[in-house]
């Protein structure tokens, strides 16, 4: 499998290991890790496992206007292209159930950001790969794209809203 072209070009070798160092400090830095952890394991050949870490990236904590923004976006792009490019073979589970469990159930800290940052991938799950179902025993209130956009705007970061148009361009 090809290197994400979106996310940073990681080490030869990789672990979880490299993202449990930043327990206690998941901001800039680790942001940019996770992103290359989930490139690794793209690589390998692991897109369930490089879906999550690149969770792990999106909900890190870092500010509007972080120096990490000038090499990389929030991964809202990397998704699409991981979900346009996955190979037939490989198992992604099914990003769409995915990203609607993660949004409906997330608690705790920055609760809002992480919430609205789920259902924005949740939508972009649903438009790059409108063949995939839903959960149907799971009841949930469906937001639209303006309602998404308008809660990214207001919970998220400045980033949030452009990078998130930016991956809806590519659909």
């Amino acid at each position: 499998m090809l290197f994400n072209p979106l996310l940073p070009i990681p080490e030869d070798c990789m672990s979880y290991k490299d993202l449990r160092k930043f327990r206690a400090n998941q901001k800039a830095e680790f942001f940019q890790v996770a992103l290359k952890y989930s490139n690794y394991l793209w690589k390998k050949g692991l897109p369930a496992r490089a879906l999550l870490a690149m969770d792990r990236a999106l909900f890190a904590d870092i500010q509007s206007m972080a120096k990490v923004f000038i090499d990389w976006e929030l991964p809202y792009s990397a998704l699409v292209w991981y979900l346009t490019n996955l190979q037939s073979s490989k198992f992604m589970g099914n990003p769409r159930i995915h990203y609607q469990h993660l949004a409906d159930r997330l608690r705790g800290d920055r609760e809002n950001v992480k919430k609205w940052r789920s259902w924005a991938c949740w939508y972009l799950s649903c438009k790059a790969c409108p063949n995939l179902k839903p959960d149907v025993n799971h009841i949930f209130n469906e937001p639209s794209l303006v309602r998404i956009k308008k809660e990214l705007n207001q919970h998220g970061i400045q980033e949030d809203l452009i990078h998130f148009e930016n991956a809806l361009k590519l659909l």
